[in-house]
């Protein structure tokens, strides 16, 4: 009879998670307009948010990004990803933000000849 020694060892592969990455209050605002990006993980927890625009990295933080108030310079396409030590998830859908330039109402008084 043949004795065999042998090691189980078991393995988990998982997907790397897709952040989904929104935008409020809409993705066209006004010079001057406040936006918040959020780039959602899901349920899991511990992860760093490295934010891009115009695929160039812009900084690294939590999971929400706000804008104060928007130029032009803000305008492009944002993406998300996320990192937790040396592992990092896919990167998000993008969201392109459009910036237009101050709207402008001009009001005029008419008189009666009065």
């Amino acid at each position: 009879m043949n004795k065999v020694n042998s090691t189980l060892h078991h393995c988990t592969l998982t997907d790397k998670p897709k952040p989904a990455l929104t935008v409020k209050p809409q993705s066209s605002v006004f010079t001057g307009d406040r936006v918040t990006l959020s780039c959602d993980v899901g349920q899991l927890t511990g992860w760093t948010i490295l934010w891009r625009k115009d695929s160039k990295s812009e900084s690294t933080g939590d999971e929400t990004k706000t804008i104060e108030s928007v130029s032009v310079s803000d305008e492009g396409e944002y993406r998300c990803r996320a990192q937790r030590g040396n592992y990092y998830s896919e990167f998000s859908n993008t969201v392109k933000i459009t910036v237009k330039g101050q709207s402008s109402l001009t009001f005029y008084t008419f008189f009666n000849g009065r």
